[in-house]
């Protein structure tokens, strides 16, 4: 965790110090280039030192309900007395809850029914943490802690138990936001997960993956995402009324050898062409959606997760930035469809710094890719991202319409001539989403998965490198979904490499799309009919060696510097477009640059 935070750190730097401002040389098309800064997720705000807190303090082994539990050394010893404590919370009294670390607990820690302000919110935490004893342990059966409330921090938790439904559920108790809720540093591992001998030799990265019997590890009936490592839901009923979550972060979380998810977000209020349930009477996205806000997944590590390692499920306005998915649907099983990280009917997400690798595609599943922009998704920012040895593909993108019963602006139905509430078969918005900048390397199945009716899909300047060990291992798969009768529309491929390691034909099934843009793309080491029968209409596309023959996809999102080429071709192979990346991954100036590929530097 430590080494992929100094690289993030440092790369942040190498950004600032690429200094090219907004606007520059003229795109090729005529109008200036909008050099776009990286954008960064908010903050939250540090706590002043001038509020006092009252802390007390619990040790498992070594205390005693009857402290006052105000001192290291008169410490309190039961979740039972740490509940109360919590129930007690008030806003006139900020309030700090330590645990021991090393100590152990076996009932659930409820973070509910307590009151604190934005600026001095309830603090949950360790105390005596050692290198080798850096956590308390929470082990209860059903969900380890549970949290409902706003203005919230939890850090420095262990939690873990194989019968477990959760680790962390996180629901809502009131109508409107539950905000301000950050869950930082802890490790959940070992949820719904039953994995008997995790002695060295024994543990799921040590046994041949065919020999797993997933069903052992966590029955189909408890294969669910309600049941997940970190599960958040907006769960109020039709009284009292909608909710959401507001200004939430999840950030550098360790999560492992969870089921059926690592961090899901949910929610019973997003009902949308695309999601059909929920309380919500939809009318638009302005009128009966409640989304929730600010909604920040920062820098987890999440590893063997029986399904999908992270979900944002109706989420309007946040970041999915700096996490790692090693080894998604572990537990993978035929009719279950999952991927490493994604979004759905999400809008306003910016997607950086991630890696996906190692996704699983077992017998009977679906999907499988590292990433996914899923159904109704819309001005979504996907760049400097890493996607490698995933059984599914790089990235699918996809949109499904529903049937969904129409509202008016006031929540009633709208009628038909008897009365009656008319439905129609409806697709949510997909479009304005921006693939720049990523390196796609060494997956099976196509890169892109591209189904549904999608629109307004902008690939550009990435590097893809493909094995090549056989023919389904393509650039890019597009096709219906629902509706065959709905073409996509306004696609482009600009600026790529698209590296080949072992000549043959291979896959670009532009069929769902066949007016797509196709420009100064490099095509190395493609059979030759690949530009003139395979590729719709390429323009100024090239096919010369860029200089990544000897590169091979290496565990790390620090190696995605490896594959920057060697070629100074690849510096003017491209085009100017109208908006690009300020600097590329590496921190390198783009200004100017007509470069293909992630990166605007050689060798």
């Amino acid at each position: 965790m430590r080494k992929r935070l100094l690289c993030i750190a440092a790369l942040s730097a190498a950004f600032l110090l690429a200094g090219c401002n907004t606007g520059g040389a003229p795109a090729d098309n005529g109008t200036d280039v909008e050099y776009e800064d990286v954008p960064a997720p908010a903050s939250y705000a540090a706590i002043s030192s001038d509020i006092s807190y009252t802390t007390y303090y619990f040790d498992s082994e070594n205390g005693n309900d009857q402290n006052d539990g105000l001192t290291e050394n008169s410490p309190k010893q039961t979740v039972d007395a740490a509940n109360r404590i919590i129930d007690g919370c008030t806003e006139e009294v900020p309030t700090q809850i330590l645990f021991k670390a090393g100590s152990e607990y076996a009932s659930t820690l409820k973070v509910i029914s307590f009151a604190a302000k934005e600026e001095s919110p309830l603090l949950i935490g360790v105390y005596g943490a050692t290198e080798d004893e850096p956590y308390a342990l929470f082990s209860a059966e059903q969900n380890c802690v549970e949290v409902s409330g706003s203005n919230v921090r939890i850090s420095g938790l262990e939690l873990a138990c194989p019968t477990a439904f959760r680790g962390f559920y996180v629901y809502t108790t009131q109508s409107g936001a539950t905000s301000n809720i950050v869950l930082s540093g802890n490790y959940v591992h070992d949820i719904n997960f039953i994995w008997d001998d995790l002695s060295e030799g024994n543990r799921p990265e040590d046994v041949p993956y065919e020999t797993v019997s997933a069903n052992d590890v966590c029955p189909t009936e408890r294969y669910i995402y309600q049941y997940s490592g970190i599960y958040f839901t907006a769960s109020t009923g039709k009284f009292p009324g909608a909710s959401w979550f507001e200004n939430v972060w999840i950030e550098q979380n360790t999560i492992e050898r969870v089921a059926r998810a690592g961090i899901f977000i949910n929610s019973d209020w997003v009902r949308r062409p695309g999601i059909d349930w929920g309380y919500n009477p939809y009318h638009d996205d302005e009128t009966g959606w409640y989304p929730h806000k600010n909604f920040n997944i920062l820098e987890n590590d999440v590893s063997y997760a029986g399904g999908d390692s992270i979900v944002a499920l109706g989420v309007n306005g946040g970041f999915i930035q700096g996490n790692v998915s090693y080894y998604a649907q572990f537990l993978g099983r035929s009719g279950y469809y999952s991927a490493g990280i994604w979004s759905h009917s999400s809008k306003n997400l910016v997607f950086q710094f991630n890696e996906a690798a190692y996704t699983y595609l077992p017998s009977g599943a679906g999907d499988g890719q590292g990433f996914d922009i899923d159904i109704g998704n819309s001005n979504i920012l996907f760049q400097y991202n890493y996607s490698h040895h995933n059984e599914g593909g790089g990235i699918l993108m996809c949109n499904h319409p529903t049937d969904q019963i129409l509202y008016n602006e006031d929540g009633s139905f709208v009628q038909d001539e008897d009365g009656l509430p008319v439905s129609e078969r409806l697709h949510s918005y997909w479009g304005n989403v921006t693939v720049r900048n990523n390196v796609f390397a060494d997956n099976d199945n196509t890169v892109f998965h591209i189904q549904g009716k999608i629109a307004d899909l902008s690939i550009e300047n990435n590097t893809i490198v493909i094995p090549g060990e056989n023919g389904e291992q393509g650039i890019v798969r597009s096709n219906s979904w629902g509706d065959n009768t709905v073409l996509g529309e306004n696609w482009s491929f600009v600026n790529n490499i698209f590296y080949l390691r072992n000549k043959r034909t291979s896959r670009f099934d532009l069929d769902f799309c066949p007016n797509a843009t196709i420009e100064n793309n490099i095509f190395y080491n493609f059979e030759d009919t690949m530009l003139t029968e395979k590729v719709n209409n390429p323009v100024n596309c090239t096919t010369f060696d860029p200089g990544l023959s000897s590169v091979q996809a290496l565990p790390g999102i620090e190696n995605m510097a490896n594959f920057v080429p060697g070629n100074e071709q690849c510096l003017t192979a491209g085009k100017l477009l109208e908006k690009m990346a300020k600097a590329d991954y590496a921190g390198n100036s783009a200004d100017g640059k007509n470069y293909a590929g992630a990166f605007c530097s050689v060798k």
